[in-house]
């Protein structure tokens, strides 16, 4: 792994900054269990989501809000593309400085998290790592810089994988409009959004849910994906074990990552 450095109260405001703009769907309550997961699991069975398919070995390029989305989404995806021949580069928006807002020093202990995550999903040695240094919660006061930023790093990819601009979460909302903008601008390669906070903050039989299976494609993960990731999933112990403040993380919220199978929406 390569770390190429040039180149969130229990409402959303612990994942989010506390002026942002009221938003358009409902707070991101991480203490509240939200949707039971058999419900979720029952109304992605229902729509019978196509499969994806990513096409013969290539480079994806990840973007990723805070050190940990990317672990939540696409880890498993990851682990199987890198063991199938795929390299991984990832654009690290955020160094997630912002959860608890009087830690200091937090930044630092979530790249070392990045860094286990990576390890433990098996893809370190295949993953070159782009820390955007963006502030975290204020992403979407930076869409140029980010944009500006992204352009670069799109050029040559076989897939481009970024947050669903309809997430909930202002960060993961600028990430997604911003790797759209700079795909469709430079005529790179195929996009796909993963969703992370819908899944807490959606009732499965919500119009926005609706809405996101109806564009979704599902990629089963191998057992070797689904251990890999579900250890990586422990080594963001900041974000679980309550020591700076109540978990981001708990139990309830990791529950939908922890399926054999993965979301992508088109």
């Amino acid at each position: 792994m390569r770390d190429d450095t040039d180149d969130r109260s229990t409402v959303i405001d612990r994942v989010a900054p506390v002026d942002a703009p009221p938003p358009a769907r409902p707070a991101i309550e991480v203490d509240d269990p939200g949707p039971a997961e058999t419900a979720w699991r029952a109304a992605i069975d229902r729509a019978a989501l196509p499969p994806w398919h990513p096409g013969a070995a290539g480079i994806v390029l990840v973007v990723s809000p805070h050190p940990d989305d990317e672990t939540l989404a696409v880890g498993g995806l990851l682990h199987d593309l890198v063991a199938a021949g795929w390299r991984v580069r990832l654009a690290s928006v955020t160094d997630g400085e912002a959860a608890y807002p009087a830690v200091s020093g937090l930044g630092a202990v979530r790249r070392r998290e990045l860094a286990s995550a990576l390890d433990r999903l098996g893809i370190a040695d295949a993953t070159v790592i782009h820390r955007l240094e963006l502030p975290d919660g204020r992403v979407a006061q930076c869409q140029a810089a980010l944009e500006e930023r992204l352009t670069p790093l799109v050029a040559g990819m076989s897939w481009v994988l970024a947050p669903w601009g309809d997430d909930g979460h202002p960060d993961h909302e600028a990430c997604g409009r911003a790797a759209a903008a700079v795909v469709a601008r430079s005529g790179g390669g195929p996009i796909r959004f993963f969703p992370v906070w819908t899944w807490q903050w959606a009732a499965p039989g919500s119009p926005e849910a609706r809405t996101m299976l109806a564009s979704a494609e599902r990629r089963d993960l191998s057992p070797r994906a689904l251990h890999a990731k579900r250890a990586a999933l422990r080594a963001f112990a900041s974000q679980q074990d309550g020591a700076l403040g109540p978990p981001i993380l708990p139990s309830h919220v990791l529950d939908r990552f922890a399926r054999p199978f993965e979301v992508l929406l088109r």
